[in-house]
């Protein structure tokens, strides 16, 4: 026993018990923030009401964004397997919805302009080089 009259293992149990109170409580935080990633639920805690909004905002801006850079990679994708396929019409007509593509992305503000100018810089080289291969 030490001076305070309490055996040396209780206090240490003791010890332990609040030890394990807290590794319980986390373990449930991190499971409900677990919970939340996998169902894709609003992961973020934010407890202003200006702050929860952005989010939502932010969220949806997202889901925005993403659609228009897949229909980016789609077209382009249509592109370099219209040059393969060496049909003269087809590619010209592909290669301009192309560029209406990804120029509506970047008056969006989801693609850069120089990034936009590059990418139909390298497709219209390779379509010019395809059409005077013919």
């Amino acid at each position: 026993m030490d001076g305070h009259g309490i055996p040396e293992i209780r206090r240490k149990n003791n010890f332990l018990s609040i030890f394990l109170d807290s590794f319980h409580n986390n373990c449930i935080f991190a499971f409900h923030d677990l919970t939340q990633y996998l169902t894709g639920e609003n992961t973020t805690l934010a407890h202003i009401k200006s702050q929860v909004k952005r989010n939502r905002q932010n969220e949806k801006r997202r889901e925005k964004n993403a659609k228009v850079k897949s229909s980016i990679r789609t077209i382009s994708k249509r592109v370099n397997s219209t040059v393969e396929g060496k049909d003269e019409n087809e590619m010209k007509a592909v290669l301009v919805k192309f560029v209406k593509t990804i120029d509506s992305a970047v008056k969006k503000g989801v693609v850069r302009k120089n990034t936009a100018s590059r990418k139909k810089s390298r497709l219209a080289k390779k379509v010019n080089a395809a059409l005077a291969n013919q």
